[in-house]
């Protein structure tokens, strides 16, 4: 982030949005191999395989808030249109690219018919644990869920839950930072100084990422105070050909554009109709 083409922010975390949780039991019940699924609609396939062989819910997602949709659009986007294609119309070229929105809205409507029956009262926070407590077999989030499988104690990275890149975005980390901003005007400048340099510290970025599920933007912190999981993560960081920033949370679009398109998406949950929703996203990315 810079101002006046002075740096002004401290990353202090990176987060990748595109992961595909999946419960280890109830996939080999249904016969699903998920590293198999190349494709959202592949997804959907797999989902509905769940739903005909198990008692599972296919699909656990919060959507009592608008942005966790925005962003299950955005990875579907990046899933089946590519790189180029979403950088394309995050920069003011949606007009052009109207038919991949549109795709993808109505891919994303479709999985609505695998969600849980409150999906419509799930949010960030309850989401996740309905993962860890109910049988369900999918959950598309950001990493950040990890903290909440990480305190479950019968739920275990590797024996009862896993994870692969959304389908069809293999070698991608999409992605979103948090990061401090030291305000102009404070009476409390040394305050703010101790806090920006333990922000900025190997010890800090540790404590901060270790528990969140996420990884440090410092390329020096020692990955043994990080899970398995954030382990796998950072070596696919390394290895990622892109990392495309995320619409859902800003990072992509102007914030009057990300606060308009979090209003087309929380009438979209209501009403599924994917022209009309087609229609505005391009407007707000066209302008």
């Amino acid at each position: 982030s810079r101002f006046e083409g002075q740096y002004v922010a401290l990353p202090v975390n990176i987060h990748r949005l595109n992961n595909l949780f999946y419960n280890i039991e109830v996939l080999e019940t249904a016969g699903i191999d998920p590293s198999s699924i190349s494709s959202a609609r592949g997804l959907l396939e797999a989902l509905e395989a769940v739903r005909d062989t198990t008692d599972a819910i296919p699909l656990v997602q919060p959507w009592k808030n608008p942005d966790p949709l925005l962003q299950l659009w955005a990875t579907t986007l990046l899933s089946e249109h590519g790189v180029d294609t979403y950088d394309a119309i995050v920069n003011g070229r949606a007009t052009e690219n109207r038919r991949a929105i549109e795709d993808t809205l109505g891919i994303v409507a479709e999985f609505a018919d695998f969600v849980s029956e409150d999906a419509l009262f799930q949010d960030l926070a309850s989401a996740p644990r309905q993962f860890v407590d109910a049988e369900a077999a999918f959950f598309v989030q950001g990493d950040w869920s990890f903290s909440v499988f990480d305190e479950a104690e019968a739920f275990t990275y590797g024996r009862d839950w896993e994870h692969v890149p959304f389908p069809g975005t293999d070698g991608v980390y999409q992605m979103n930072m948090d990061a401090a901003i030291a305000a102009e005007m404070s009476d409390h400048d040394s305050a703010i100084d101790a806090f920006l340099q333990t922000a900025a510290s190997v010890d800090g970025q540790v404590a901060f990422n270790a528990p969140k599920g996420s990884i440090p933007p410092r390329t020096d912190v020692p990955t043994e105070e990080f899970s398995p999981f954030q382990r796998k993560q950072m070596d696919q960081f390394e290895a990622s050909r892109s990392q495309p920033p995320s619409i859902a949370h800003g990072l992509a679009v102007r914030p009057d554009q990300h606060i308009e398109l979090l209003t087309i998406f929380a009438s979209f949950v209501s009403t599924w109709d994917v022209d009309r929703a087609a229609n505005e996203v391009v407007a707000v990315l066209s302008a």
